[in-house]
């Protein structure tokens, strides 16, 4: 069962997320005024992520953190560090590398349309650098069901990867958890 539900789907999740619910956040005013908001959950793998560096961006009521700790149901992402933020590229969408792919780790997000599209897409660059795709998440067994991903679309960056490893460092020692990969490199 997913715990808020995407745009396009029912309330049934919104009043799944109302009873699981433990804080006075979520009172019936909010839940009312979710019904009538698009709701979008998207999933973060990199600088969006809580203490990061774009997190201010989700910061405060922009956004709702609805699972901290979740991870894509696939396996077929590379991660690759752009210095202060992450590439994710999807082996799907024809980039083959030597490294071997994993599902990425990040969190889950609720958003509106508004953070979404004049926020998010901006600083993304959606849909030229990065492309805004559907990703299934899941947390341990559990479905949380689909979310938002932006993975990079850019050509000319996506074939300078291919072409010259040495310019974006693989994320290899954490595959697929940026968290994991700035710790580690700030050691």
């Amino acid at each position: 069962s997913t715990l808020l539900a995407p745009a396009d789907s029912d309330t049934s999740s919104l009043d799944m997320l109302r009873e699981s619910s433990n804080d006075d956040f979520w009172d019936e005013d909010a839940f009312n005024a979710l019904k009538l908001l698009r709701i979008h959950r998207i999933f973060v793998y990199g600088s969006l992520m809580t203490g990061l560096a774009n997190h201010h961006i989700l910061d405060g009521n922009k956004a709702r953190l609805i699972r901290e700790s979740v991870q894509t149901r696939d396996s077929n992402f590379y991660l690759i560090s752009a210095g202060n933020y992450p590439f994710a590229l999807s082996s799907s969408s024809s980039v083959v590398l030597k490294e071997k792919t994993s599902a990425l780790r990040g969190q889950l997000f609720a958003v509106d349309t508004n953070v979404l599209e004049s926020q998010l897409d901006p600083l993304e660059s959606h849909p030229h650098f990065y492309l805004r795709s559907r990703c299934d998440v899941i947390q341990d067994d559990e479905d949380l069901g689909s979310a938002w991903i932006y993975l990079l679309n850019d050509p000319k960056t996506i074939s300078t990867i291919v072409e010259n490893p040495t310019c974006f460092p693989r994320v290899a020692d954490t595959p697929g958890d940026w968290r994991a990969y700035v710790e580690n490199s700030l050691r």
